[in-house]
C-alpha cells in the first residue's frame, strides 16, 4: 500500500535495487493459449530452477479477456 500512496502523492517509492520484467502475450483465441502451454511444457523445469537458483518472484495472469483493443 506504501507504493500506492506514494503515488498519490507524486513521490516515488523507495528503490529495492530489483529489476522488474514484464512480458505479455496476446492470441487471438484460446487455441492460441493452449497451443502456448503445451510447447512451453518443455522449458518448465529449467524456469523452475531459475526461480530456486536466483530467488525470483513470479506472477502469471493468463485467459483474462481483451476488452478494449487499439486495433478494433
Amino acid at each position: 500500500m506504501r507504493v500506492l500512496l506514494h503515488s498519490f502523492e507524486g513521490k516515488f517509492p523507495e528503490k529495492t535495487g530489483r529489476t522488474i520484467f514484464v512480458l505479455s502475450e496476446i492470441y487471438e483465441n484460446e487455441n492460441g493459449l493452449h497451443h502456448h502451454f503445451i510447447e512451453s511444457k518443455d522449458f518448465v523445469s529449467e524456469f523452475d530452477s531459475m526461480i530456486t537458483t536466483y530467488n525470483l518472484e513470479y506472477m502469471s495472469l493468463n485467459q483474462m479477456k481483451v476488452i478494449q483493443s487499439l486495433w478494433d
